[in-house]
């Protein structure tokens, strides 16, 4: 009797360790991808930072060799701020006078022409607290929208003139030397100032908060399933990029923002970088020839 337990336990013993050894070589095999992914992480995350310095090195030496004049005062800079804004409500976008109270950080916004007449309000900016830090004459006062003066400032750069593709009013197009393919292949950089008073004085990218986005770290923007498109109004998903034949296809993406907007709320310039292999026959300076040059990019770059 005694014999028959105990052989009944060895068997139980030897299915245990059976059992075992089957989730051991599952935990390991686990391991070893799991293990797999960190160091495939690790280094695209190396890339990834490797790649970023790269730009922002890039970068500086871009904005260092550009500088602009402008008619614009801080009244004019707080009415742009205000149409950068994401509002509450999108109603809000139509408002035709905004007041700023600093003391309590607020905005009021008006419409007296027809969607809301009452005012609303939203809350500051730090970028805009800190225009009104500086010209206190603005504060708590109805600012008109229509009041926004016409930009006569020009663009200037300072570089060699075969780089200058474009340079209109609101942004300049120049060509660069590839951060990340040969360098033999070129990009085009268009720089774009939301806020006129960039590039006036010296500019440095260490008195900004620089966001840089990789066009590769976005999955293809695809058109949605009926559900999705009822659910979704037909709005792309987020954190997706657009892809067609007829876009011109963004490498990499670079946002300045004012140093103290820690919450990245009001971007005041716009970098994009696009198109490798730029026809050197485009390499122009007159704003004319920015059809032409994007006609050239879908043909010869982005077909298929």
């Amino acid at each position: 009797m005694r014999i028959k337990q105990l052989q009944d336990e060895l068997c139980r013993l030897n299915s245990e360790q059976e059992r075992l050894q089957i989730e051991l070589t599952r935990v390991n095999r686990e391991k070893k991808l799991i293990e797999k992914q960190i160091k495939e992480e690790k280094k695209s995350h190396e890339e990834k930072t490797e790649l970023e310095e790269k730009i922002y090195q890039s970068m500086s030496k871009i904005v260092g060799s550009i500088k602009r004049t402008t008619s614009r005062n801080d009244q004019d800079r707080l009415i742009l701020s205000v149409e950068r804004m994401d509002f509450s409500e999108d109603s809000l976008a139509g408002w035709t006078q905004v007041m700023f109270i600093t003391r309590k950080k607020l905005i009021l916004l008006k419409n007296e022409e027809n969607e809301f007449t009452d005012s609303v309000t939203e809350r500051m900016t730090s970028f805009q607290l800190k225009i009104l830090a500086k010209n206190s004459s603005l504060d708590q006062k109805w600012i008109r929208r229509s009041d926004l003066s016409t930009e006569t400032g020009k663009w200037e750069y300072l570089g060699p003139a075969d780089r200058l593709i474009s340079c209109g009013g609101e942004a300049i197009v120049l060509k660069t030397e590839s951060v990340q393919y040969s360098s033999k292949k070129s990009m085009a950089v268009r720089v774009q100032a939301f806020d006129p008073n960039l590039f006036v004085d010296d500019f440095s990218l260490d008195s900004f908060l620089v966001e840089i986005n990789v066009f590769s770290d976005f999955a293809n923007a695809v058109a949605p399933t009926k559900t999705e498109a009822f659910r979704n109004g037909r709005k792309p998903p987020k954190d997706s990029r657009p892809c067609h034949k007829n876009v011109l296809k963004h490498y990499y993406n670079i946002r300045f923002f004012d140093k103290i907007d820690d919450g990245k709320q009001d971007c005041l310039e716009h970098t994009i970088i696009f198109t490798p292999d730029l026809p050197h026959s485009l390499v122009v300076s007159s704003c004319s020839n920015v059809a032409k040059l994007k006609k050239s990019c879908r043909n010869q770059v982005l077909r298929g």
